[in-house]
């Protein structure tokens, strides 16, 4: 799932030849979390820290990066999550490593 943080749980099981249930189960057991609320988190952190790592690229391409079609549908994610847009994010003093 590392290399494929949007991979929905059915093709996951598909390509690794286990039932979608027994995925769900170990990534509980293991996390706590469903497997989509993992996959959000694992998202989420990819997303911040390639927007702290790579200052110059663009929304759009991290949104690519960690698999979404259109930036819009990654600004989404990043605001539902976070309450801030990639660019609000980007812009913030606390997220820069300086203080409010």
């Amino acid at each position: 799932m590392s290399r494929l943080p949007r991979i929905a749980l059915r093709d996951l099981a598909s390509d690794t030849a286990l039932e979608r249930h027994t995925i769900e189960r170990a990534v509980r057991e293991a996390t706590g979390l469903s497997f989509r609320a993992y996959q959000r988190e694992r998202l989420l952190t990819a997303a911040l820290s390639l927007l702290a790592d790579r200052p110059r690229r663009s929304i759009k391409e991290i949104a690519i990066a960690i698999g979404y079609r259109a930036p819009e549908a990654f600004s989404r994610f990043v605001r539902r999550a976070t309450g801030s847009t990639p660019g609000e994010i980007r812009r913030s003093p606390v997220f820069n490593g300086g203080e409010i």
